[in-house]
């Protein structure tokens, strides 16, 4: 393995163990995150732990290993994951009371950066009282004066100044693809929370998952073969290839894929296990099935498998299997 240092400036999010931070009294190796604090240790092995803030930018050398598609800087595009509650539908009148986010830049999503946030509301008048009370809003809200960030490892909240909030999120939207349930809810109000404080709104095209997802589940049951390259040749039609989107089995019935499309029905065809869309109510919950799709829907292809019996029969139970990767 061919490995070489790379030293350039790098947000504190996106640091990852065996990272050389030069911006402490001595260069600090990163040994790992506890809570919100840097942990590592200097070149004569003295420990340290250090708090940044997560968007501040440091100078770092970082070992990339060519070989690694997570080094590759630039291989993929950066990818932001994002799922909100509200109170209402309006990004004009209403306000953003949880926003979750998981932000990616790197292929497998080993060093992805997770953020949960809850916000202060400022006008309960203005709210719809149907989408307080099934948002959850009267069980979880807490009242907080200014923005909270979730510390996961220990459970409590910590205040955070909302500027550091939206640069976090700006920095990264701005050569990102937003990536939500219900991108046509959810961006204007990430517009808007952006702008009110002093950033740009500007991302790469968004990703609407629960369509996106809903077609992949559509031609998976279908039989569409975007994941059975190299299935054996007899599943195919006369004239037909491995590389040509072919319907395995025109019988199976597909009409349960009409609008409205709903987002845990989708993961439960998608073969997700429950627990990752048990709650589709909170922000953290619905961050948690916007990523388990994705990462369905992207998973690379399974090794095809030898189809006993009858090759008209079998044919979707193969399609399913090697698209799933059951």
């Amino acid at each position: 393995m061919t490995t070489h240092a790379d030293r350039r400036p790098r947000p504190a999010w996106t640091l990852r163990a065996c990272d050389v931070i030069h911006d402490t009294l001595a260069p600090m190796r990163v040994i790992g995150w506890h809570g919100l604090q840097l942990c590592g240790v200097t070149p004569s092995r003295v420990p340290m732990r250090v708090t940044h803030p997560l968007g501040r930018v440091l100078d770092v050398t970082r070992l990339i290993d060519p070989d690694d598609p997570d080094d590759k800087d630039g291989a993929m595009p950066n990818l932001a994951f994002i799922a909100m509650t509200t109170t209402g539908s309006s990004a004009d009148t209403h306000e953003i009371w949880e926003l979750s986010a998981r932000l990616r830049h790197d292929a497998r999503g080993a060093h992805d950066a997770v953020y949960h946030w809850q916000m202060p509301v400022h006008d309960l008048r203005r709210a719809e009282g149907g989408r307080l009370h099934s948002g959850g809003f009267y069980t979880r809200y807490r009242g907080f004066g200014e923005p909270a960030a979730l510390d996961v490892e220990l459970n409590s909240y910590r205040p955070v100044p909302m500027g550091e909030l939206t640069r976090i999120l700006a920095a990264f939207l701005v050569d990102a693809h937003p990536v939500m349930l219900y991108a046509e809810h959810d961006q204007p109000f990430l517009a808007a929370l952006l702008r009110r404080n002093g950033q740009p709104a500007a991302w790469k095209s968004a990703v609407p998952l629960t369509a996106f997802a809903a077609g992949a589940a559509y031609g998976y049951a279908a039989g569409w073969n975007r994941h059975i390259d190299g299935v054996q040749s007899d599943l195919l039609g006369d004239g037909e290839t491995s590389a040509t989107p072919t319907m395995l089995n025109r019988r199976i019935d597909t009409s349960g894929y009409g609008l409205p499309w709903h987002a845990a029905d989708i993961a439960t065809e998608m073969g997700l296990p429950p627990a990752v869309y048990a709650d589709t109510v909170s922000a953290a919950g619905c961050l948690d099935l916007t990523v388990g799709l994705w990462d369905a829907i992207m998973a690379p292809p399974a090794a095809p498998t030898a189809v006993p019996g009858s090759v008209a029969a079998d044919a979707a139970t193969t399609v399913m299997t090697v698209a799933r990767g059951s």
